[in-house]
């Protein structure tokens, strides 16, 4: 069960599948920032094949837009042209491994409707260095 941990140096406040021991979960190998379903730790668990840790978190410069895909609506990240200050709320899983990377990609980039780009999203007062997946 996950539980909530508070990181006071940065006020960030994050999530972990049992005591957090001494980890720096920010600093671990690869970040990966969503907006939409994968939020829910009941679909990211299954389809990475773990309990990952993750952190609220908010992305400066992009919007979230549900567009047509496929003959259904669907949420896509986009750069906010309008208004580069404006921020994006969503969740950061935590210190992922390329091969968990590659089965968020295929659930991501399936029909080639997304791009995989860096970004910095903000945990608390923490810059975090990610990557996430926009609309091409």
């Amino acid at each position: 069960m996950y539980e909530p941990h508070y990181d006071a140096d940065s006020w960030a406040l994050y999530f972990v599948d049992g005591p957090p021991g001494d980890k720096d979960y920010f600093a671990g190998k690869i970040n990966v920032f969503v907006c939409g379903s994968l939020q829910h730790p009941g679909r990211m668990s299954p389809l990475i094949g773990r309990s990952a840790p993750f952190a609220p978190a908010a992305a400066r410069g992009f919007l979230r837009r549900w567009e047509k895909a496929d003959g259904r609506d669907v949420p896509f990240m986009l750069p906010d042209p309008d208004d580069p200050g404006s921020v994006l709320t969503g969740i950061v899983w935590l210190d992922l491994s390329g091969e968990e990377v590659e089965r968020i990609e295929e659930v991501e980039l399936r029909a080639g409707l997304r791009k995989r780009i860096a970004v910095e999203v903000k945990v608390g007062e923490r810059a975090v260095a990610a990557i996430t997946y926009i609309r091409k």
